[in-house]
Parts: C-alpha cells; structure tokens; sequence
C-alpha cells in the first residue's frame, strides 16, 4: 500500500475497480449451479484438487506465506469450481480483479522502480568480503552476489533476525568488521515482518562509516560499518 502514495486518486479508482469486480463476481457465484459429477474418474480428480488445495494452504501457512505455495492456491481454486459449478463467468470476474490488482501493485513497481538498495549492497561486499554482514534481506542480496560474481570471495552474511549480541561480541574480539543496514531501517507491512522480529538492532553502538542511505516511500535503509 505504500504505493499509493504516488497516485491516491489512481489507488482509489483501482481498488473501486477490484472491489466492484469482485461484488459482481460473488453475486454470480450466488446464481451459480452445481454441477453433478457423474463420472466416478471426475469425482476422483476433485477429491484430489482438494486435497491438493488443502496441502498448499498448510504449506504455505508453515513456510509463513511461502510464494511457491500461495501461488498454486488460485489455480487449484479455478480448477475446482470448473468441475463444480456451471457459471464460468465468476472466474472472469474474479480473475480480473486479480489482474487489475496486481499489475499496479506488484509488477510494475517491482519492474520500473528501484524500491531497494540490495544490488547496491552486494557491490560494497564484494569491495569488502572479509566483513560480516548483517542484513535485512540476505537471501536478496546473497542472490545477487551469486549472480554477478558468482561465489568467489563471498563475505559471511547473517539474516538480520537471526542475529544477537552474543554473535556481534564475538565478531568484534575476532577484530572482524561488522556491516549492517539494521540501525534505523524502516519497512512497509509485509509477510516477512509479520512473522520475523529483529531483537538485536545495535541500540548503542556507535557507527565507524556509513557508506550510503536509501529511502523510498516506507522503506528506509542505511548501511553502516560498526
């Protein structure tokens, strides 16, 4: 949602869209009739979308919003209302509302704007590889690193949630470097911060270097070495 501060007007007239897509789609699921599954191989293979539904739900749910879960949910979902229900048209709805929401909120900001330094950060380690990284989003970034520079020199990195006090003292009396873009980084509502907390945020430290600071709209970085 933080997009919408770019365009309220064209965030509203969006969600209008969405949600009177949806309105009508549910008021044709309400007209639509139930299709009586004769074949006993067609009665088989909806027994085994839903079991197939109902794993992906508790999968995902397990792995906190796993991506490769969550987007099967929608297909299987289809899948068994075109065996169970006539009225095709609820899936038209629904899937343009899908479409209209996601375009604007999903891939166009993640295909034409920079709404991350984590390029940026897999740059400075590779000028740096004998540091520790603590970092917001390390899987991103340890991408990135793998890709452009695939793993030679690659530096120690830690998620920033699975980081402590305990692990930073040890580094420090090891005279290793600690680089971090934990101190003061800000995030819009996400699933990875609803179910991850950071407990250790360097309150007190005192910061030797800060090599740069990002900040677009609710996301707000600033690396720094300690």
């Amino acid at each position: 949602f933080e997009i919408a501060r770019l365009n309220p007007l064209a965030f509203t007239i969006i969600c209008l869209v969405v949600i009177g897509l949806v309105v009508l789609g549910m008021i044709r699921f309400a007209k639509a009739k139930k299709r009586s599954l004769i074949l006993f191989h067609d009665r088989r293979f909806v027994r085994l979308l839903w079991l197939v539904l109902v794993f992906n739900i508790a999968f995902a749910a397990f792995s906190n919003g796993n991506a490769e879960f969550m987007v099967m949910i929608p297909f299987v979902a289809i899948l068994i209302f075109s065996y169970c229900y006539t009225n095709q048209s609820v899936l038209l709805y629904l899937s343009c509302a899908m479409l209209i929401w996601n375009v604007p909120f999903g891939l166009y900001p993640y295909a034409f704007t920079r709404m991350h330094c984590n390029e940026r950060t897999a740059d400075l380690m590779r000028l740096h590889p004998e540091a520790v990284y603590v970092l917001m989003e390390k899987p991103y970034v340890e991408n990135i690193y793998l890709y452009k520079y695939s793993d030679e020199d690659m530096p120690l990195m830690y998620n920033a949630h699975k980081y402590d006090s305990v692990m930073f003292k040890e580094h420090k009396a090891q005279g290793r470097e600690v680089i971090t873009d934990v101190i003061g980084a800000e995030s819009p509502l996400s699933r990875a911060s609803m179910v991850t907390e950071i407990k250790f945020r360097f309150d007190g430290i005192k910061k030797e270097k800060i090599f740069f600071r990002f900040h677009f709209l609710g996301i707000k970085r600033e690396l720094s070495l300690l």
